[in-house]
C-alpha cells in the first residue's frame, strides 16, 4: 500500500502450518520464529481441533505425546484415514526406535527430535516441498 518494507520486516504469511502440541510455549515459539519465513502457524492441542484444521494446511507438525488421553501417533493414523496427504513431521523428545517406527507405521513423512533449531525444521519442510521462498501470495493449497 505505497509503503516500502524494510528487510527486517516479516513477509506476509503465505503458508499455513498446523502445529499440534500440548505445550503452548512451543507453539508460540514457532509462531514467532516462522513468521519471518512466511509461515502462519495454526496451533492446537487436541486431535479434534487438528482434524478440523489439517485440510487447510500445507504441512503438519505433531507431537507424539499430546497430554492425557491423546496420542499424536493415533492422530496421524486418523488423519491418514481421513484422506489427509499433507506432509506430517512428528516432533518429540523421544528418539527411541520403537517410537519412531510406530510413527512411520502411522504414516508420518519425517521425524524431528526436540529440541531442534528453526533452520532444521525449515530444512525438513523443504525436503517435503514446503518452501515459502518459492511461493508468492498464493493461499495454502492453491
Amino acid at each position: 500500500s505505497g509503503q516500502i518494507s524494510s528487510a527486517a520486516e516479516a513477509p506476509e504469511p503465505t503458508i499455513d502450518l498446523l502445529v499440534v502440541d500440548d505445550d503452548p510455549t512451543f507453539i508460540r515459539f514457532l509462531e514467532f520464529n516462522l513468521k519471518r519465513h512466511a509461515f502462519r502457524v495454526l496451533g492446537c492441542s487436541t486431535a479434534t481441533d487438528a482434524r478440523l484444521i489439517a485440510p487447510k494446511c500445507a504441512a503438519i507438525l505433531c507431537d507424539v505425546h499430546l497430554g492425557p488421553n491423546q496420542c499424536g501417533i493415533e492422530l496421524v493414523s486418523t488423519l491418514r484415514c481421513d484422506g489427509i496427504l499433507t506432509p506430517i513431521i512428528m516432533v518429540s523428545g523421544d528418539p527411541t526406535r520403537a517410537t519412531v517406527e510406530a510413527c512411520i507405521e502411522a504414516g508420518i513423512d519425517d521425524y524431528l527430535v526436540k529440541p531442534f533449531t528453526v533452520n532444521k525444521l525449515l530444512e525438513k519442510l523443504r525436503i517435503h516441498g514446503i518452501d515459502a521462498r518459492e511461493r508468492t501470495a498464493a493461499p495454502a493449497g492453491a
